[in-house]
């Protein structure tokens, strides 16, 4: 399976992390120089890819209002990310989840099952 950006696996608890290091110059307008945060599931399922998002989109807004103090300009969102760094399957998930307030369900055996054949 294709790698997600600042998807991290913890070496010692096996848990996957959003982590995302900050730009040195903009450090001090963040607050922080990583934003780090377990997302509860030790293989990627729509429960951790939810979380991912939200972990992206709160980074997102932390940089943005961090740039627009240092008076970078910069627009990104969250599927541009996702979409060039997973699979198709993946990345149309990712955008309906995005696209909708609803929840998906999804079936895990079957998510895990079309993962490893998109894999």
């Amino acid at each position: 399976m294709e790698s997600i950006r600042y998807l991290r696996q913890h070496p010692r608890t096996g848990l996957l992390h959003y982590r995302r290091v900050i730009p040195p110059h903009l450090r001090a307008h963040v607050g922080v120089g990583t934003i780090s945060r377990s997302l509860g599931a030790r293989t990627l399922n729509h429960i951790a890819l939810s979380r991912w998002i939200e972990a992206d989109r709160e980074a997102e807004q932390r940089l943005a209002e961090a740039r627009a103090t240092v008076g970078e300009t910069v627009t990104t969102t969250v599927m541009p990310t996702v979409a060039g760094t997973v699979s198709p399957m993946v990345a149309k998930m990712v955008a309906a989840m995005v696209s909708t307030a609803a929840p998906i369900l999804i079936d895990a055996h079957s998510f895990m099952k079309a993962a490893l054949k998109a894999a």
